[in-house]
């Protein structure tokens, strides 16, 4: 009769720390989502998360003595047992959380290691503080791994269904922290090399202009150069891009990739137009830094792309920047019209000195911010939407850029890819005001090919009277003329091509041409012309072999999609249509099924990597 009721008491305590548990898990989901926004130790959720964890904890403690005799038992004890491990998965995530909220506040101005407040001052990053980072970080993952190993060791309790969606979500949750917290690891030991810290390094900044496509993300508008020394950071010049581009461009050895391009278009190596047609940031940027090395003399060890909306992002939170050359303030709600549009109705003399004090003006402002956490947390979504791309001529630089994902390089994959990129190759600005639209049909086959249409479809939307710098002088009025270049998978074979001839505008390739970039792409090259009223259209017809993997009794299909930096985001339709008689199982969020047919669709932002699965 003892046992029983001892039995029983514990199953009360058990039932009751179940639902606290239930309690502090979205709890700490809350509070880690209020970490990634900047919130302190003092932010509500994320003292929530602490008492409720902590509670838990004690109740645990004080039952131990029954619960620890209830979980020997075979099978009764199942229930005591994934209470345990779910507070020790919960003790260590709410310790992690801690450690996390610690190392952000010392960041964001709790003092760093020479006295002085915050992580960057008087144009200087506090190399020590982040160094001092690493450990921490390191015990924040170690934490987190930890808490992830209990909650895959608590144990399935049947006819408990609501603990196992509570056990799934949480493990979901715990895949993203510890992916996130990989991530901020790789940065932080990123960072003290690229300042400095081993010896001073120069490097490439390059302002990229979207209203001018190119493969890496638009025309290079404007340069500096700027040296990082033991975290010092300084300007040494800057300019238009032309006092790089020299005549017919700066000839220097070229990767194959760049100089594919080079000879089918018969363009000079400029930096600002030819060297960037490969979306291929890595080869780009490697040319660039041969190319500016030859031309001033400096060893360039890195380059730095950037578009106006990588600076928008970086001067959310930020005081305006005022410049001579332009009338009003510039801040995060209208640099990129300004830079991308309204610049071109400037006279010319400002025109040409508006670039050159942006880059002045905005080297100030992101060498003394006023607000670190927000500008940092904001140019790491500039990198995740390929807004700014780095290279580094260090490999083990190079090596963490690729681990981040900020290398702004193709990805390389078996599973099918696709990549549309707009090349201009008139002299205007009216990819401003131009949209793109892609729609991708495939259709597999029973054997596990498939029959591939991508449909590239530029819209022209130009004002009327627009003045010459934005239009150009060409007839019809706002003409785009586009080189469309698609990246597919290598093992592809090209079926056709809509339309086939050659354009009236008389530009290099003429025709449809194909390559293979890098031993993994196959690229289709076909030009088109738009303007308003009449858009450019370019249907390109493949097929895929081996697009579908068999695992269990599951058919699998995995896509790729990446994207080019445009100023209006490209809109993206995938239609997947399945063999007759197939069954979608499953798919990633975005997808729509009716029978045999998976549409998704959406902006592309950022580059995409979904799946489904049939039977």
């Amino acid at each position: 009769m003892a046992a029983l009721v001892i039995l029983i008491d514990g199953y009360v305590h058990t039932v009751r720390m179940g639902h606290e548990l239930e309690d502090a898990f979205p709890l700490l989901q809350a509070a880690r989502s209020d970490l990634t926004q900047g919130a302190s130790r003092s932010s509500p959720a994320i003292e929530r998360a602490a008492l409720a964890v902590g509670r838990v904890r004690a109740d645990l403690a004080l039952s131990d003595p029954s619960a620890g005799w209830i979980e020997s038992i075979p099978f009764l004890g199942r229930p005591v047992e994934a209470i345990r491990l779910g507070v020790s998965a919960a003790t260590n995530a709410e310790r992690a959380l801690s450690v996390a909220t610690g190392i952000l506040d010392e960041l964001k101005g709790q003092g760093g290691s020479d006295g002085k407040d915050g992580l960057i001052h008087d144009s200087t990053v506090d190399i020590g503080l982040v160094r001092g980072l690493v450990p921490r970080m390191e015990s924040t993952l170690n934490l987190l791994q930890a808490a992830d190993r209990d909650l895959r060791a608590i144990p399935h309790l049947p006819f408990l269904g609501r603990l196992d969606d509570l056990k799934a979500q949480a493990l979901r949750d715990s895949a993203d922290a510890i992916r996130l917290a990989r991530r901020g690891l790789s940065a932080i030991r990123l960072v003290p090399s690229m300042l400095g810290a081993d010896g001073a390094r120069t490097y490439f900044l390059a302002l990229q202009n979207n209203a001018d496509q190119r493969g890496t993300g638009g025309a290079v508008l404007a340069y500096a150069l700027v040296q990082m020394d033991q975290g010092h950071i300084t300007f040494l010049e800057g300019g238009p891009v032309a006092d790089l581009d020299q005549g017919k461009g700066v000839r220097v050895p070229t990767p194959p990739a760049v100089r594919w391009y080079l000879r089918a278009t018969t363009r000079p190596a400029r930096i600002n137009n030819g060297v960037n047609y490969t979306p291929d940031f890595p080869p780009v940027a490697s040319t660039w830094a041969k190319q500016v090395e030859k031309v001033t003399g400096r060893e360039i060890d890195g380059v730095i792309a950037l578009d106006p909306v990588a600076v928008s992002y970086a001067l959310r939170g930020q005081p305006p920047l005022v410049v001579s050359a332009y009338r009003k303030p510039i801040d995060a709600a209208n640099i990129v019209e300004v830079t991308e549009y309204r610049q071109y109705r400037l006279p010319v003399k400002r025109q040409i000195e508006l670039p050159n004090e942006l880059i002045g003006a905005a080297y100030g402002l992101l060498t003394n911010p006023r607000d670190v956490f927000a500008m940092g947390k904001n140019l790491t979504t500039a990198l995740a939407e390929r807004r700014m791309q780095l290279w580094f001529r260090d490999p083990q630089l190079e090596t963490l850029l690729t681990e981040l994902g900020w290398d702004g390089a193709l990805k390389r994959t078996s599973a099918d890819y696709l990549l549309a990129v707009d090349e201009k190759r008139n002299v205007n600005k009216v990819d401003y005001f131009t949209h793109q639209s892609i729609h991708y049909t495939l259709r597999i086959l029973p054997s596990g090919d498939a029959d591939a249409t991508a449909t590239v479809n530029l819209s022209n939307t130009t004002p009327p009277d627009e003045p010459v710098w934005v239009v150009g002088n060409w007839t019809p009025y706002a003409l785009n003329v586009a080189m469309l270049n698609l990246y597919v998978p290598e093992r592809a074979s090209f079926l056709g091509v809509t339309p086939s001839g050659p354009i009236r505008f008389k530009t290099r390739p003429r025709g449809f041409r194909q390559h293979i970039e890098s031993g993994r792409f196959r690229v289709f090259t076909k030009t088109t012309e738009s303007w308003p009223g009449h858009p450019g259209v370019v249907t390109f017809h493949y097929r895929i072999p081996d697009v579908v993997q068999a695992i269990g009794a599951e058919r699998v299909y995995r896509l790729i999609v990446q994207h080019q930096p445009l100023a209006q985001p490209a809109d993206l339709t995938v239609t997947v249509v399945l063999p007759s008689g197939s069954v979608v199982q499953r798919t990633d969020p975005g997808w729509s099924v009716q029978g045999t047919v998976a549409t998704f669709n959406g902006l592309l932002t950022r580059d995409l990597i979904t799946s489904l699965a049939y039977s």
